[in-house]
């Protein structure tokens, strides 16, 4: 291109791009970090909240699938040959539920459970010394290795009879919906990991398909072994967790 031609007049009279300067820089970096610190807390919550949106749906589709089993059934509710542990934490969805929660296992697992691979597993571990294996399961679903992820339980008065004086006598009894006197403040299934947490509450189920957040403060103290262990509710299947 020749000197003072035409074209290099062009180019001479287009804007130059000027560069950021190092002041320019550091004051969108302060922006930035800003916006993060004060962003970063409401992130925190909004996942915290989706996580307890995706509980609450779990517990509810479980008990909704009670309530499908149950009609299925005269109004029976699950009931098996195997006690406590294994009805409370693996039977009940394994053998009488699975189909009615559409195969899908992840209906069994609170996405806040920080244990790995679940609650229940560790919880197995814990008290047995040795892992869960798959022959302590009669119905494990495909796929699902022994150690399974699960987070909920179903307590035990719900398939346990009661004695006169209000106490469980620890022995399997069939139940009916007839049978809860109480259904609006009888909590039957639970998210495993709000409660042994301690965090003031349990994330609770009822047999009608209600699922809420229900602080100790709501909650009758128990009969036997915690205050607010709910597997020894008062007059068990007929008694009441919640608080007139």
């Amino acid at each position: 291109m020749v000197a003072g031609s035409p074209w290099t007049t062009r180019l001479s009279l287009l804007p130059r791009r000027r560069a950021f300067t190092l002041v320019e820089l550091l004051v969108v970096v302060a922006i930035i970090s800003l916006l993060l610190t004060l962003l970063t807390p409401t992130l925190s919550r909004v996942r915290v909240m989706t996580k307890q949106v995706i509980c609450h749906n779990n517990n509810r589709n479980i008990m909704q699938a009670v309530n499908v089993y149950a009609t299925a059934y005269r109004g029976r509710l699950p009931f098996g040959t195997r006690t406590w542990p294994w009805m409370g934490m693996l039977d009940v969805y394994e053998k009488f539920l699975y189909e009615r929660l559409g195969r899908n296992t992840e209906f069994l697992h609170c996405p806040s459970d920080p244990w790995t691979p679940g609650g229940i597993a560790v919880w197995w571990r814990n008290w047995y010394g040795v892992p869960m294996k798959e022959s302590d399961h009669v119905a494990l679903p495909p796929g699902q290795p022994g150690e399974i992820n699960y987070t909920y339980y179903y307590y035990v008065k719900m398939y346990w009879g009661i004695r006169t004086d209000g106490h469980l006598d620890y022995l399997l009894y069939s139940w009916t919906l007839a049978d809860i006197v109480y259904p609006h403040q009888l909590i039957v299934n639970r998210c495993f990991y709000s409660h042994s947490e301690g965090r003031g509450g349990i994330q609770s189920g009822f047999i009608d398909g209600r699922t809420e957040w229900v602080d100790y403060a709501r909650i009758y103290k128990a009969c036997d072994y915690g205050d607010y262990n709910l597997d020894w509710t008062w007059d068990g299947i007929r008694g009441k967790d919640l608080m007139d």
